[in-house]
Formats: structure tokens, C-alpha cells, sequence
């Protein structure tokens, strides 16, 4: 227990989380700017500047969510502090504490500026929607009855695309010791993928992006952004368990 209180603290307090908060705050305040204040330039409707504030951010998301926490085990490996965990735990339980705490501290910096933006749109702008105006993608039909509840859909749905992504960069900790690429790797798989996919119409409502905001793709539905995030974060478990399985100490 003193070890999972030793860590969480190091996640919630350390450096690299307020600054993964501060950006990704910013890149939202920058958004809502583009859409005019302190009226939209869009329309007189909450909606409008939302999306604005979201559109930049979602570009650098997977770094925000690996950047506070999940090149620690990699950093842990190259100092030699994990020879001295081992001496005090078994390594299982040690990766499994990192591995719930990088999950949680991922969820949290993903979506807390989301979460801030949108309780920020709303208390300023009409909780309406123009039912002519045409959004499509994921939950869309939230939008004509009920904004907040889609907004607050999105804030969820941050939270766990923090949780994939950030046991994504924890898992690929265990294997790579550069912590630049552990940082990058699930930034490129995410742009990569969305130029490989936005080729192939059948296959546009599985862009990346689409799993963050989904309505940049006017074919993904429910199914399609939870069912990718779990895909991925089933993979990743399955590359942690095979690494923890295979009792390797390095």
C-alpha cells in the first residue's frame, strides 16, 4: 500500500503532469479563441466554440496522455531503481501498481481540460443547437435534444481514450528504454493511421482522431470509437502480460 501511495502521488503531483495540464489547457484556450470572444463568430451557441477548443488539442492528445507518467518503469530500468523495487516486491505486483496508476492519470489529464472547456462554453454561451445545421459522426443525435449531454459524452469518452493511450506508452515502456519514443510512438501511430484510413472510405470512421472526436467522421458510431480504444488497450495488456510473463529482469 505505501508503494501504490508513493506512486500515485508521484503521477498526481509530479512535474510532468501540470505541465501535460497546462499545455493541453492552453491548446483549448487557444481553440475557443479562433472561434471569437466573447461571442462565437459560428453562432450563438455553445456547440460552435466547444468544438473549436477541442480541434487543436486533439492534434498532440496521445502525447498529453503518456507525458505524465507512463516512461517511468523505461526510466526506472536505466537508473537501476527497479533492481531496488525488486528487492522489496515481487515484480508483478510493482507493474501492475504502474500500470492502474498510469491508467488512471492518463484518463485524468485527457479529459480534465475537456471537462474545463466545456463547464467554460456553457456557462457562457446558449445550451442550444440548430438542429439544421449538420453534424454527423458518433452520438450526433444527442445534439438537437440535449448539448450538455453530448459535451459531457465527450469529457467521458476522453477519460478513456487517456486510459488506452497512456497504457498504450506504458506497455511499449517495457520494451523500449528511449524515452523520446515511448513519448512518440503513439503520437505517429495516431496520424499515421489517420492519413492511412482517411484513404479508404470504408475505412474513415476508424481514423484515430475519430476515437477523440468523433465527429470528424460522419460514419463512426458508438461501436466504432469504444470498439477501436478497446482494441488497442486489450493489445497493449496483452504485450504487458506477455513481458511480465516471461520473467525477463533487464
Amino acid at each position: 500500500m505505501a508503494v501504490f501511495r508513493q506512486e500515485l502521488s508521484r503521477a498526481f503531483l509530479g512535474k510532468n503532469f501540470f505541465l501535460a495540464l497546462f499545455v493541453a489547457i492552453a491548446l483549448c484556450s487557444v481553440g475557443i479563441m479562433m472561434a471569437g470572444l466573447p461571442r462565437p463568430i459560428v453562432a450563438e451557441q455553445a456547440y460552435f466554440p466547444w468544438v473549436f477548443g477541442l480541434e487543436i488539442y486533439s492534434f498532440v492528445v496521445p502525447i498529453i496522455c503518456v507525458w505524465p507518467f507512463a516512461d517511468t518503469y523505461a526510466m526506472e530500468r536505466n537508473s537501476g531503481y527497479l533492481n531496488f523495487v525488486r528487492m522489496r516486491m515481487e515484480h508483478r505486483t510493482y507493474v501492475r501498481i504502474k500500470l492502474l496508476i498510469n491508467a488512471l492519470v492518463g484518463g485524468v489529464v485527457t479529459s480534465v481540460p475537456t471537462l474545463m472547456l466545456t463547464i467554460f462554453t456553457l456557462s457562457i454561451y446558449p445550451k442550444t443547437f440548430d438542429a439544421d445545421n449538420q453534424i454527423g459522426g458518433a452520438f450526433s443525435s444527442l445534439l438537437p435534444e440535449n448539448v450538455v449531454l453530448y459535451m459531457f459524452v465527450y469529457v467521458f469518452l476522453h477519460f478513456v481514450f487517456g486510459v488506452v493511450y497512456a497504457t498504450f506508452g506504458f506497455g511499449l515502456s517495457l520494451y523500449i528504454q528511449k524515452r523520446y519514443l515511448i513519448l512518440t510512438i503513439p503520437f505517429i501511430f495516431y496520424h499515421v493511421f489517420n492519413f492511412l484510413f482517411a484513404q479508404i472510405e470504408t475505412l474513415s470512421a476508424l481514423k484515430p482522431p475519430s476515437t477523440f472526436l468523433p465527429h470528424t467522421a460522419n460514419f463512426s458510431t458508438g461501436w466504432t470509437a469504444f470498439g477501436e480504444l478497446l482494441i488497442i488497450f486489450m493489445v497493449s495488456l496483452v504485450f504487458v502480460w506477455k513481458k511480465v510473463s516471461s520473467h525477463e529482469v533487464e
